[in-house]
């Protein structure tokens, strides 16, 4: 049976937000696998401005003598990554049926991931105007809830 290494999953702007070794490849700390997935994320962007062919979206797979790196990109530009052993067969298959529907169901569906949405951030109103500037007003029963990028 052929061997998985390793699970990257990065986010549309680049970040690392999971990341799975499955057999140990090499001596890889945090700091390393963070800069591979930034790497990786940017080779691609650049593949896929460069490339000659129409609707080329990156770089789907790096074939080398000891792994090859299989990429799989959401509509959304969530990259999956995966390290396997070369020449296994069936690669493209697994990333966009099972790990991508696992994503979905448990990754996506849950309310309480900020991983991918970079959180929700509660608002309590509209801001005040003239002397009261700089000041909310809250609607004593409402509260919105309003999309918050954390960089």
């Amino acid at each position: 049976m052929p061997a998985l290494y390793a699970l990257y999953v990065i986010n549309k702007s680049g970040g690392l937000i999971y990341y799975k070794e499955f057999v140990p490849i090499a001596s890889l700390n945090l700091n390393d696998t963070l800069r591979l997935a930034s790497i990786w994320h940017s080779l691609h962007a650049i593949a896929a401005q460069l490339s000659p062919a129409q609707g080329c979206t990156g770089i789907d797979l790096l074939l080398t003598e000891t792994f090859d790196l299989h990429c799989f990109q959401t509509l959304t530009g969530t990259k999956f990554l995966l390290v396997v052993e070369p020449r296994t067969p069936d690669v493209a298959e697994l990333l966009r049926t099972t790990i991508y529907e696992l994503y979905t169901d448990y990754v996506l569906k849950n309310p309480h991931d900020e991983s991918q949405h970079h959180g929700l951030r509660e608002e309590q109103g509209p801001r005040a105007e003239g002397k009261d500037k700089g000041k909310t007003i809250v609607p004593r029963s409402v509260k919105l809830f309003t999309y918050q990028h954390r960089q």
